[in-house]
């Protein structure tokens, strides 16, 4: 689809992202998704990730918003904590910015709802170097991501705001990633409950209860 129209994304695969989201979950935490990881998915996401395309970065922080909007409306949200997914060192230097953080940053500029106290912590920070994911199985993906994150609160915004700890990332595939960034927070006196993320390699169930 997109791979046709050079940088501009076609209609049908902007119109997909505008579904509604649908749930699973990993380690008893539910993630909240809009589309299934498809090839043209994918090429969306590499758009905005790895080409600086203002228009896939733009529609996915419009689809963390959305689903963000979900979450305030259907669960009571009043206080939020958005976690991003860090980069790494090495993607920080190539793409010239913490991508997920500037897409973070946009959905909260973007967010007009005054009853809904959102904020953006950098609670997570790398441990250790990992290995590419690419070619690696889900079990392999999990050792790899074993103990790779920690949390870092120097301004104490777990123990002071008891906000609802909502970690963001662009794409879920075996979920290896998400399970390291939850089992990061403990022993923390907050742990994560929420992520929205606006793709995942887990299909739509065919029967779902909703957000």
């Amino acid at each position: 689809m997109c791979s046709q129209f050079g940088s501009y994304l076609c209609d049908p695969c902007t119109t997909q992202w505008t579904l509604p989201s649908y749930r699973f979950f990993i380690a008893s935490i539910p993630i909240y998704v809009t589309v299934p990881y498809t090839e043209e998915v994918a090429r969306v996401v590499v758009k905005a990730k790895e080409n600086g395309n203002k228009q896939a970065q733009n529609l996915l922080a419009k689809v963390i918003g959305k689903n963000l909007r979900q979450l305030r409306y259907t669960q009571g949200i009043e206080n939020a904590l958005l976690v991003p997914i860090p980069s790494s060192r090495a993607s920080k230097r190539r793409r010239g910015e913490d991508f997920l953080l500037a897409i973070v940053e946009r959905v909260k500029a973007e967010f007009k709802d005054p009853h809904f106290n959102l904020e953006i912590a950098q609670l997570l920070r790398h441990n250790r170097k990992v290995v590419d994911q690419t070619g690696l199985n889900q079990s392999e993906r999990r050792l790899n991501m074993k103990s790779a994150f920690r949390v870092d609160d120097p301004n104490n915004a777990l123990s002071e705001s008891k906000p609802t700890i909502i970690i963001v990332d662009d794409v879920v595939t075996t979920g290896s990633t998400i399970f390291a960034a939850i089992s990061a927070f403990h022993p923390a006196p907050i742990a994560p409950n929420r992520c929205p993320a606006p793709s995942a390699k887990k299909k739509k169930p065919r029967h779902h209860a909703g957000a």
